[in-house]
């Protein structure tokens, strides 16, 4: 594709420390003339899209046999973030169908009363003062979240990590 479009790839990285979210950084330079396709840069990009995928969907599963490890089939969780991870995670797992998600918060007080994927975004208050187990499905502030519920009184049983 840089070819087509006049580019010639200087440098191409993977990176970033969350596995699930790899940072792609591609330093091109425009080169004279566009370059045709010759078929060689097109199988590149299929067998790359191929392993990514492919390590896409392993990651994912790795995360779905976590879930399974430390959730009981059925067992009522509140999960803590209503972002794209969030989504990703019910998309790409069996987390609905394996554990019986009561609802989900996030920090963010304008995702409160929406809903994601037919679950009600409820305010961390709530949540909190509630009996049930907190997923926490942020990779990036994972941390920080566990540490707030942990001096909000959320006992460590109650929190439930998978990254």
């Amino acid at each position: 594709l840089l070819h087509t479009t006049g580019f010639a790839p200087v440098s191409i990285d993977i990176g970033g420390d969350n596995p699930l979210y790899p940072v792609i950084t591609v330093l091109a330079r425009k080169m004279e003339t566009a370059q045709p396709d010759t078929g060689s840069a097109r199988d590149n990009n299929l067998a790359f899209c191929a392993a990514y995928t492919a390590r896409d969907r392993a990651l994912w599963l790795d995360v779905q046999t976590r879930l399974h490890g430390v959730l009981a089939p059925r067992e009522p969780v509140y999960i803590w973030s209503a972002g794209v991870q969030t989504s990703q995670l019910l998309a790409r797992t069996d987390l609905i169908q394996h554990a019986q998600i009561v609802g989900l918060t996030d920090r963010d007080p304008r995702k409160q009363g929406f809903t994601l994927e037919g679950l009600p975004i409820l305010p961390p208050d709530e949540v909190i003062a509630a009996p049930h187990r907190i997923l926490i499905a942020s990779y990036s502030f994972a941390q920080g979240i566990a540490a707030d519920l942990s001096a909000r009184g959320v006992t460590p049983e109650r929190i439930v990590h998978i990254y």
